[in-house]
């Protein structure tokens, strides 16, 4: 690799690629970089799966994410010996999968194997690209194209415009499908839409900050965001979330992933009655699934006239705890359910709510 000396600008992104032939299977990989001059190092480990391709139908290879692609077909001063080209395309590697307002595109490649191809008729396959947030069972459509197979093997170099994409993490999936024999094939990459890196945060983001981290915040946390200026607060974030990453060394923070999912639900599902559907977190229900996760079992009791709508909601195995249960009531009628007895460490607890329950009075005591 030529001298990164003249590369100093902290923008750039130094990447190397090396060829290894491996048989197919899984494998953990670790990678270490040492600075030669101050002795510093750093190390990244990941799941490698090398999978064992069919010879008799459709197959999609893995998708690999890029910078940009580049066809080199026809080009005499490109080197033979360059790793990132492939198949006459060269891909500047992405390895953090991150795109945003600077990087308004997302390229990736992949490859396809075994299509029926046969030059005495129309060859033509279909790719269909869609975006899925992790966060949600839903997907959004992207792009359908109708290709010409160039033999029983063709290359997929292709881009995705992400400017109007939201803000978050998504699964990249594209599918190939034969025309002549029906055959599909699928292959998925992960990705995430950021804003671009601000030096501090504006009061709103300050308040979107508070929001997000109020039940996961320790006091000692809150009290240290609450003290510090708006260019401390955003370090704080970046911190808050860096410190509580299970897998440091991957780019993926499942923590974090996990807590925005639950948050999201508890907006989508939990909002009803309030005058938008991002307040839903505030509720007793919205609290209780952000903190503890989704219930293992859940009890309905319908309205009657004797008392009002209830659902009872069990986790089994909480921490140093054992099964707990939340019992929640809606007080209003109008769907807004209030809790008001927990068996959990820590929660509201109501010696008499059985009682309640049965006489239908349900004023939270204090």
């Amino acid at each position: 690799m030529r001298d990164s000396t003249e590369l100093a600008d902290s923008n750039f992104t130094v990447f190397f690629a090396r060829a290894l032939a491996l048989p197919p299977g899984l494998y953990n990989a670790r990678t270490v970089v040492v600075d030669l001059e101050n002795k510093a190092s750093s190390e990244a480990q990941f799941a490698l799966s090398v999978p064992r391709f069919r010879r008799d139908s459709l197959e999609l290879s893995q998708i690999q994410l890029g910078y940009d692609i580049l066809n080199t077909r026809g080009d005499t001063t490109v080197s033979p010996m360059d790793v990132l080209i492939k198949n006459g395309q060269k891909v500047y590697p992405d390895c953090r999968g991150l795109v945003g307002t600077g990087r308004p595109r997302l390229f990736f490649y992949s490859e396809v194997y075994n299509l029926d191809f046969d030059p005495a008729r129309d060859n033509s396959y279909e790719m269909t690209v869609t975006l899925e947030p992790t966060d949600s069972a839903a997907t959004i459509p992207y792009s359908q194209q109708t290709l010409t197979k160039p033999g029983k093997s063709a290359v997929l170099a292709s881009s995705v415009d992400v400017r109007d994409v939201p803000l978050g993490s998504y699964n990249l999936n594209v599918t190939v499908t034969d025309q002549a024999t029906g055959q599909s094939a699928s292959a998925q990459k992960l990705f995430w839409r950021v804003a671009p890196a601000l030096d501090s945060l504006t009061p709103d983001e300050e308040q979107r900050v508070r929001d997000i981290i109020a039940y996961i915040a320790r006091p000692e946390e809150m009290s240290r965001f609450e003290r510090l200026n708006p260019v401390g607060k955003r370090n704080f974030w970046l911190k808050f979330w860096k410190e509580r990453d299970p897998t440091p060394a991957t780019p993926e923070n499942e923590y974090k992933n996990e807590h925005m999912r639950r948050l999201n639900y508890a907006n989508e599902k939990f909002s009803v009655g309030l005058s938008d559907n991002t307040g839903g977190w505030r509720t007793d229900m919205g609290r209780v699934y952000i903190v503890y996760g989704p219930p293992n079992h859940i009890e309905r009791f319908p309205f009657t006239p004797e008392r009002p709508a209830a659902e009872q909601w069990f986790y089994d195995h909480l921490t140093g705890q054992g099964q707990v249960y939340f019992l929640f009531v809606d007080e209003s009628g109008y769907g807004d359910y209030n809790m008001v007895h927990s068996t959990a460490r820590g929660e509201r607890r109501d010696p008499f709510w059985e009682e309640q329950v049965q006489m239908g009075a349900f004023e939270r005591t204090q």
